[in-house]
């Protein structure tokens, strides 16, 4: 199953996927997939200087997947927002500090906030970084958990590409 915004459906078609395999997602839409919990929330996209970007689209996603008992949070690629600090339990989150996303500032405070077992910074390190693409492939992982209490920095991984980690 493919879950994904109504934006990015028309390409999913041209990728080839069938129909029966897609699931447009809303914000604020909980549905299930094969015993898959999957609760949609806004995600809102950002630009240079912390900024919203201008063509942001209001029906982007990010994700809260319930499975196996444990509950993961990908806020996709967005600012922070009031939807993702008010989640009651998140087990792992992804987060992507960068300055189009959630930077440092405000990673911390998700971070503080939620409280979660494992944290995994994201949207970064895959990019050849230049002058012109920093504000979007420039990850300030390193910067983001050195700002965390002891006890958060020993739930920090910053993996690998390829590397696994176990969810317990």
């Amino acid at each position: 199953m493919f879950v994904l915004p109504r934006s990015c459906v028309q390409i999913a078609r041209e990728l080839g996927i069938p129909e029966a395999r897609i699931r447009i997602a809303a914000p604020k839409e909980t549905f299930e997939v094969k015993n898959v919990r999957i609760q949609p929330l806004r995600a809102i996209h950002g630009n240079r200087k912390f900024a919203v970007y201008e063509q942001a689209n209001l029906e982007d996603c990010g994700y809260v997947i319930t499975i196996g008992g444990r509950t993961f949070l990908q806020p996709g690629d967005s600012v922070l927002l009031e939807d993702q600090l008010f989640l009651k339990h998140v087990d792992v989150l992804f987060f992507s500090p960068t300055e189009h996303n959630t930077y440092i500032d405000r990673s911390v405070i998700l971070i503080n906030e939620l409280q979660p077992n494992y944290i995994l910074p994201q949207h970064r390190d895959t990019y050849v970084e230049t002058p012109l693409n920093s504000f979007w492939t420039h990850g300030y992982a390193r910067e983001v958990q050195l700002l965390l209490a002891k006890s958060l920095q020993e739930r920090y991984r910053i993996l690998q590409p390829g590397e696994r980690l176990l969810i317990q």
